[in-house]
């Protein structure tokens, strides 16, 4: 049992009343600690050693997920500046310190990457948590207390136990996979499928990472809860309103990396890339790669359309196969009064014909017989036959039908040079990363 809930078998005591039970026993456990999380880092180094400024900014966010006042966090910082050590590793060691029956999770890369940090967390908790003998494996341990540290690759479910803690420490490995539909998917689908139904009732999401992709696991996780997520963005240079008070171009750890050792980085990589693995990787800003005919940084998110629609249509694109790595996706987009284009809601997933069929079901009676359903034909009688099985299943709708040619490059011109204009909105939804 992860949480200290009240002993009692009445079906009455509510979620929101052991969460509060296990609130108020925490910060009673912090309230009696004489250290606070920087306080707490110190003695956990050698003699003599220091805290970073930026380390101790972190912290005080780390502060207040121990104490409960944060449920979900989200620290970007670039590479070699101290975020696994100081956050993944130690945060889960003095969770358990805290509190030894908890459950803490640290999710990586991989299975070889999270055992490391696993095995980092169990070193440093010896003689500071009272560890089980019986069970010392890196990538689970478990205190005499009950609780467990465990560590899972991403992709590797933790089933059979629930959460106190969850914390994913860069999800994507490499450039190659951040640039990999796929492995984003992947990585996306872990995070809904596997870690967020492992999460306790009171339990908080802890991401540390460097955003490869502006379609990163973070974004979408914090895209899905905008109004839940805390986000800690520190870049290696500073920007404008730095949230550590530094002037615009200071180095973010001088004394480890200067301002002139940054700027020969960036030279060196944007040799390679342009500015855009810098500023993905460094400054915490990744942008889509230049060359795309689209550039989606135009498209304004809005919560209300701008003007009043005047004409509908859904538009569907078909996965050639069911659950392989293409989605089955659905926009639904309007031309407004004022000439400009939106994107009112886009479904997607890896489904079977049934399961699709459903769907677009569901999708053509909430838009309305206003709204125009567009369908691709393929070539061939294999398409004349999908076209017919469309018309019939989608009987009483507006559906029409054409021939796919030509290059995709050439048939998205018309509408790239609409986004492009920045004459394209988009309602604001958990949708909004994965279509942009």
């Amino acid at each position: 049992m992860s949480l200290p809930y009240p002993m009692t078998n009445s079906d009455s005591v509510s979620r929101s009343l052991r969460e509060q039970y296990y609130l108020r026993l925490l910060a009673k456990k912090l309230s009696a600690s004489d250290a606070n999380y920087a306080d707490w880092l110190l003695q956990t180094y050698p003699h003599g050693w220091y805290l970073p400024r930026h380390i101790r900014r972190v912290a005080r966010d780390v502060d207040d997920v121990l104490q409960g006042r944060c449920d979900r966090l989200a620290v970007r910082m670039p590479p070699r500046h101290g975020k696994t050590e100081n956050v993944t590793v130690r945060l889960a060691v003095r969770m358990l310190e805290l509190d030894p029956a908890a459950n803490v999770l640290i999710s990586g890369y991989n299975e070889r990457f999270a055992r490391r940090l696993g095995r980092k967390a169990r070193n440093l908790a010896a003689g500071r948590i009272a560890i089980a003998q019986d069970s010392t494996a890196a990538d689970e341990w478990h205190t005499t207390a009950g609780g467990v540290m465990m560590t899972r690759g991403m992709g590797s479910p933790p089933t059979g136990t629930g959460f106190r803690l969850i914390v994913i420490d860069d999800p994507i490995r490499s450039r190659e996979d951040a640039e990999s539909d796929v492995k984003r998917e992947a990585a996306w689908d872990h995070y809904t499928d596997d870690l967020l139904t492992r999460l306790d009732p009171g339990g908080a999401i802890v991401i540390v990472m460097t955003p490869w992709h502006e379609d990163g696991l973070d974004a979408r996780a914090i895209a899905s809860e905008p109004d839940r997520w805390r986000v800690l963005s520190l870049p290696a240079l500073a920007k404008e309103n730095d949230p550590l008070g530094r002037a615009p171009g200071e180095a973010l750890w001088p004394e480890r990396y200067d301002r002139d050792a940054l700027l020969r980085i960036k030279a060196i990589m944007d040799q390679n890339d342009g500015e855009r693995s810098f500023e993905a990787l460094y400054q915490q800003n990744p942008q889509p790669r230049e060359g795309s005919i689209f550039k989606p940084d135009r498209v304004r998110i809005v919560d209300d359309p701008p003007a009043a629609p005047v004409a509908l249509c859904r538009a569907w694109d078909f996965a050639a196969t069911a659950g392989g790595g293409d989605y089955t996706v659905g926009v639904l987009m309007c031309r407004a009064a004022d000439g400009s284009f939106g994107v009112l809601d886009v479904v997607r997933g890896r489904w079977a014909p049934d399961e699709r069929d459903a769907q677009m079901r569901r999708a053509a009676e909430v838009d309305g017989r206003a709204a125009l359903i567009r369908i691709p034909q393929d070539p061939g009688q294999a398409g004349k036959d999908q076209v017919l099985h469309m018309a019939r299943m989608l009987a009483g709708c507006n559906m029409r039908s054409a021939p796919v040619t030509g290059a995709k490059e050439v048939r998205a011109s018309g509408f790239a040079s609409q986004v492009n204009a920045g004459n394209v909105w988009a309602i604001r939804g958990a949708w909004n990363h994965a279509y942009l």
